[in-house]
């Protein structure tokens, strides 16, 4: 019987050795696994995704990113004069009254090639307007609309060309609806390529209307503003 024990204690090795090797494998696997809920680079640690949410607008050939909180993506928002809005998004909606209103909103289109300045203020102004005027049981609701400041600047193509552009602002007041704000605001980014003006519209509420939700800040919405760039 000594012969069948030899043989036991060398199946009993056997089964050990591979036991060990199993288990430093599974350890040195493991430790590459990505984590859950963030994007991991391939063969490498786990990477969390930058703050903000990016839209991309290959119509407009704009990107621009919003804020980490209060912004959601709406994909259309509608049209100021002849631009159409989308890849947009909406700030802190709410229900008030018998409709809904939201804090903020924007958007980004394209237009027929005009001078940047011009065209920022035009469409600054339309927006403004357009964005604090309602239809009430009392008669059409229309906004007071002044004109803010008028700035040049300038991004650049992925491929290094240097675009030229403006950034226009204008105020919208109305003190007839307590569901709208009573003051707000909307900026406007152009910039001149080849073959069209790229439009992005930023808007955002600055006082009055309900106690919740908060509105936003200026340098929130020039945050929007200032983090767009060109896509092509």
């Amino acid at each position: 019987m000594r012969g069948a024990r030899r043989e036991w204690l060398i199946v009993v090795l056997v089964v050990v050795v591979v036991f060990a090797l199993t288990t430093a494998v599974i350890k040195i696997i493991g430790g590459a696994q990505p984590v859950a809920g963030h994007a991991s680079a391939a063969g490498g640690d786990a990477v969390v995704p930058p703050a903000g949410t990016e839209l991309i607008n290959s119509d407009s050939g704009l990107s621009y990113r919003l804020p980490v909180t209060n912004w959601r993506p709406e994909p259309t928002i509608g049209a100021v004069g002849t631009i159409t809005l989308n890849n947009g998004a909406l700030r802190s909606p709410y229900e008030c009254g018998s409709g809904y209103d939201a804090r903020g909103q924007l958007g980004s289109g394209r237009a027929a090639v005009a001078d940047p300045a011009l065209l920022a203020r035009s469409v600054a102004s339309q927006a403004a307007a357009q964005f604090y005027s309602e239809t009430l049981p009392t008669g059409p609701l229309t906004p007071t609309v002044t004109a803010g400041t008028t700035t040049t600047t300038q991004r650049r193509l992925p491929n290094g060309q240097v675009v030229s552009g403006a950034i226009a602002t204008a105020f919208a007041t109305q003190k007839t609806d307590p569901c709208l704000a009573a003051r707000g605001e909307v900026a406007v980014l152009v910039l001149r390529l080849s073959d069209r003006d790229a439009v992005l519209v930023v808007n955002g509420d600055l006082s009055g209307g309900p106690a919740h939700p908060a509105p936003p800040t200026q340098g929130e919405l020039m945050g929007i503003i200032d983090s767009a760039e060109l896509v092509g």
